[in-house]
């Protein structure tokens, strides 16, 4: 992603440069430096902040809710949740489904299992 791409992102989606910079591990100066075109970075930093903008657009772009993207913790586990969910979504085959069901049964079977031991 370039630094022109990143900078409409977070135009559009009102993302916090600070936010950005520190899930990036950067300077928010620097990063504003390079969003506004007048600083280049290495290649590894700009696949952080692209990482860093991506999953965040993600989470806008999922949650149906507005989040407070102020707090770059909060913002990091959303991330995270996002991510797991989707990842999860893929455990279940759309063909079957009832395979859902089936595996919420199995894990309270487990649960009740390990409850009576």
């Amino acid at each position: 992603m370039d630094y022109k791409q990143a900078a409409a992102i977070l135009k559009e989606l009102d993302i916090p440069r600070t936010t950005v910079a520190r899930l990036a591990n950067l300077h928010a100066t620097e990063v504003s430096a390079w969003l506004g075109g007048k600083l280049t970075f290495s290649q590894e930093k700009i696949e952080r902040i692209s990482q860093v903008v991506v999953g965040i657009e993600k989470v806008v772009r999922t949650l149906p809710m507005k989040v407070d993207l102020r707090d770059p913790e909060n913002v990091k586990r959303l991330i995270i949740a996002v991510n797991d969910a989707e990842l999860q979504l893929n455990l279940f085959p759309p063909d079957d489904p009832t395979a859902f069901a089936k595996a919420v049964d199995l894990v309270g079977r487990e649960s009740l299992r390990m409850t009576a031991n």
